[in-house]
């Protein structure tokens, strides 16, 4: 198969949970498919990671988004309804990109990680490949413990606008073919709002 990994950061080195996710699963399924992954770099220093994944035999694509245009537009995201973690991932050049790669290739599988890089979906929504979102948590859950025990007031009001944006964000998931989530409880909470009738357990390995 030829699978399309679109993620918001290089997953390496696999250090942090979304990166050692990625990376791992990338890493196994590059030994029996073809498997590209597109994502972001903020600066030259990240690109040497690059050349570590290739070595696993991983096909790697990045675009170039420096923090400075990330931090302007979560400001733009002031005036929008779009959520701060989802604006900060925001790019024509990735758009681009992604318009590319899936003309060139004829891919099978298009895998989405995480909420944040969900935008880029009518990207590609002629396209025939299986459309995968991988939720991993469950984010407007999240938030909402977050803000509960959260003592900070400034904090606490953030936390709580973020949510508000999340939980009417979270339906594009709908658009989806699947979406994956790593816990029980995730779970129960995405289909108890009736989010998605094909959500699936993808569970964090190590």
């Amino acid at each position: 198969m030829k699978l399309l990994i679109i993620t918001p950061r290089i997953p390496y080195p696999p250090f942090r949970g979304d990166k050692l996710k990625i990376f791992n699963l990338a890493k196994v399924l590059a030994k029996t498919n073809s498997v590209t992954i597109l994502t972001f770099h903020e600066s030259r220093k990240n690109l040497a990671n690059i050349q570590s994944l290739e070595e696993f035999g991983i096909n790697v694509k990045s675009v170039w988004l420096p923090v400075v245009d990330s931090l302007w537009n979560m400001i733009k995201a002031v005036f929008s309804k779009l959520p701060f973690q989802v604006a900060y991932f925001s790019s024509k050049k990735m758009e681009d990109e992604i318009n590319a790669l899936v003309k060139k290739n004829d891919f099978d599988v298009i895998y989405f990680h995480l909420i944040r890089s969900a935008q880029y979906y009518d990207t590609v929504a002629k396209s025939s490949a299986l459309k995968v979102l991988d939720f991993t948590d469950a984010v407007s859950l999240y938030l909402s413990r977050f803000a509960e025990v959260t003592k900070n007031p400034f904090k606490k009001i953030a936390l709580r606008l973020e949510l508000r944006r999340v939980e009417k964000y979270e339906t594009v998931g709908q658009k989806f073919d699947t979406l994956f989530i790593c816990s029980e409880k995730d779970k129960e909470y995405l289909s108890d709002k009736n989010l998605h009738k094909n959500i699936q357990y993808l569970r964090n390995g190590f």
